[in-house]
């Protein structure tokens, strides 16, 4: 019982141990990834979904997940949908050891993003490629596989893989309580996978009993392949068929070793630990300038500087791209334990431009029919090339130029502005100017304007306006001056009676230099003329004159005396009015209050509803009328007592 349990663990043992693993270079955002902006796709709770874009020469991966949304399969990629705020991804892989990768320094997808993820495995080797592989899968595990009738090996697991050299093999299946079964592969592709199915039955091959083998490297995870059947990876402990076999070791970075080894019957051999050669150094890119683009071997390895890194030993192809520089190749030879410094010096694909006008700066600089500035215009870095280079500039008749520029050197080109226009001074005092209709100033205006015929237009208020056309040639200055005609009208002015003569003009408020009598010649117009004399009321009268017009206003004064009596005679009859008004106002009142009492008194003695009510609506009026009428007598009160101190004021005067 013992014994069965052993082997039982020797056989998980060495199911781990043949599985390869999975290995995570990198993981990093592609800020600049559009991919999701062509192909969005949406989770089930309508969210926007993260891309993880795995880069891998592995096939045949899945991805258990459930809330992967969609998974593509590209040529060495796969495309992976998943919900926002995942932070793991497990994957799985026949002949791997299922894997989850939780996403570093805790982060979790997030929408509309795209990740990359460089994924290649461990345990796989990349060197001696002539050998081919052979997948052999089976129904069942435990079973003796015989190659060529020699070399025998247990399959402890449904699938094996063999690295065999081209040619042809003759394979042997051998489990007790199973027929035998044998088949012949001839190998000629770089891969091939055949299924076996075990009958049940009586077998007849004759087993050695296994012993165990322990094998161990430095370093280990060594890919282990006894008789050109991989078993596992170093260190390595398991049953094999007492007998002669062969050994090889490989890893990636280091030669393969190959032996042969023999176990007797229920013994255990440990060979001796075996030291891999390695077969790598070390390499690290910088570039001047720093930024560029590293490729090794046709692949994009990051962005200058490349810090130390491993790569497998022989020559290899270095590249550094840049924008605005020549890409640059070179090839380098790796030794094993070489350590190597590459500097990278990239050609600039650029030089300077430099763009001014004459006579004039200012000039738009429109290169390959782009603007691109003012002159003088800089660039510092433009591609190296031709390019058809002009400025244009306002009243100028810019220049069009082919410029070359070359690596590295400096380009000055220095375009001619010419003239193209003329000078037009403008006079006139108070008006708006118009050139072409449209307002330009005020009194004076003195424009730079190009070759051609425009027309000048001066306009004033209350005045005939004035124009002309004038035609200006390139390189002229002219002096153009219009005067505006003002419309004109009389007014006589006089006074009575006879002592007001020289009372003060005052037009629209403001005192005119005349006094009465007097002609007054004024600009078209309404206007408020007032009149005032120490002796006399101010007084006013308007007037509107038109072209043309010889008007006379005639003021009949009134002196300060004269105005107290009328004022008091005014004030005495609104006293006498607001009199009239209260007593009005007092006797409705009365008749109202009567009249309500009386209604009220008929509204108590009522014999029927229905005069009861009549007179009730009655005395209620006639209550109302009484009430609005008292509330409304101060009004007429306060305006009679009000007009009795205006009329004892004016008389006060005399």
């Amino acid at each position: 019982m013992c014994r069965y349990f052993i082997i039982l663990l020797l056989i998980l043992f060495s199911s781990l141990l043949i599985a390869n693993e999975f290995v995570v270079d990198s993981f990093e955002e592609q800020q600049n990834d559009l991919s999701l902006q062509r192909t969005p796709k949406k989770d089930v709770n309508g969210d926007l979904c993260g891309l993880i874009k795995i880069s891998t020469d592995i096939t045949g991966i899945t991805f258990p997940d459930k809330d992967i949304v969609n998974i593509q399969a590209k040529t060495g990629e796969y495309w992976i949908y998943v919900s926002p705020g995942k932070k793991y991804l497990k994957l799985t892989n026949a002949g791997y050891a299922a894997y989850m990768y939780s996403f570093p320094n805790n982060i979790s997808i997030q929408s509309d993003c795209v990740y990359s993820l460089k994924l290649k495995s461990k345990g796989a080797s990349a060197v001696d490629e002539n050998l081919l592989l052979l997948t052999l899968k089976m129904n069942v595990s435990d079973v003796v596989i015989i190659k060529n009738g020699t070399s025998s090996n247990i399959a402890k697991l449904n699938q094996v893989q063999y690295r065999l050299p081209a040619g042809e093999y003759n394979f042997k299946f051998v489990k007790q309580g199973y027929a035998n079964q044998e088949i012949t592969v001839k190998m000629d592709k770089q891969e091939e996978t055949r299924d076996i199915t075990l009958v049940a039955g009586q077998s007849q091959e004759k087993i050695k009993l296994p012993g165990i083998v322990m094998i161990s490297s430095e370093p280990n995870q060594a890919e282990v392949f006894i008789n050109n059947q991989k078993v596992g990876v170093t260190p390595y402990t398991d049953e094999v068929i007492a007998g002669d076999h062969q050994l090889m070791l490989r890893k990636n970075l280091y030669d393969s070793y190959s032996s042969a080894f023999k176990v007797v019957e229920g013994q255990t051999v440990e060979l001796p630990l075996i030291k891999m050669t390695p077969k790598y150094g070390y390499y690290a890119v910088q570039s001047v300038p720093e930024g560029a683009r590293i490729f090794l071997d046709g692949k994009l390895v990051g962005i200058s500087p490349i810090p130390r890194n491993t790569i497998s030993s022989g020559a290899h192809q270095i590249k550094a791209e840049m924008e605005m520089y020549h890409p640059k190749e070179q090839e380098v030879i790796i030794k094993n334990g070489d350590d190597k410094n590459i500097a990278v010096n990239l050609t600039p694909a650029f030089g300077i431009l430099e763009i001014t006008s004459y006579p004039e700066t200012g000039g738009k600089v429109f290169i390959d029919d782009k603007e691109v500035g003012l002159t003088p215009y800089l660039n510092p870095k433009m591609m190296s090339g031709s390019y058809q280079v002009r400025i244009e500039k306002l009243l100028w008749i810019g220049e069009e130029q082919t410029v070359s520029v070359s690596d590295n050197q400096t380009t000055m080109k220095q375009l001619t502005l010419t003239k193209n226009y003329g000078i037009l001074h403008i006079q006139a005092e108070g008006a708006d100017i118009y050139l072409n209709d449209e307002k330009v100033g005020t009194g004076e205006y003195s424009p730079n304007l190009l070759p051609g015929k425009y027309t000048i237009r001066a306009e004033k208020d209350r005045h005939k306006a004035a124009s002309e056309e004038v035609y200006l040639s390139a390189g002229d200055e002219k002096t153009i001056i219009l005067k505006v005609e003002p419309l004109m009208a009389a007014v006589s002015v006089i006074s009575f009676p006879e002592d007001s003569k020289g009372a003060e003009i005052y037009l629209n408020d403001q005192k005119a230099d005349k006094q009465t009598p007097s002609v007054l010649p004024l600009l078209i117009g309404d206007y408020t003329i007032s009149l005032k004399h120490p002796k006399y009321l101010e007084q006013s009268q308007t007037i509107s004159l038109k072209e043309g017009d010889s008007k006379k206003l005639v003021f009949q004064l009134q002196s300060y005396e004269g105005s107290r009596l009328q004022m008091q005679s005014k004030w005495r009859t609104q006293k006498y009015v607001a009199l009239g008004i209260l007593a009005l106002d007092m006797a409705a009142a009365t008749i109202g209050y009567t009249q309500g009492n009386s209604n009220y008194d008929k509204y108590k003695s009522a014999t029927t509803s229905a005069t009861a009510t009549d007179f009730y609506d009655k005395s209620k009026k006639y209550d109302q009328i009484a009430v609005v009428t008292i509330c409304v007598s101060p009004l007429p009160l306060s305006w009679f007592i009000y007009s009795c101190v205006k009329q004892h004021r004016y008389a006060d005067r005399r």
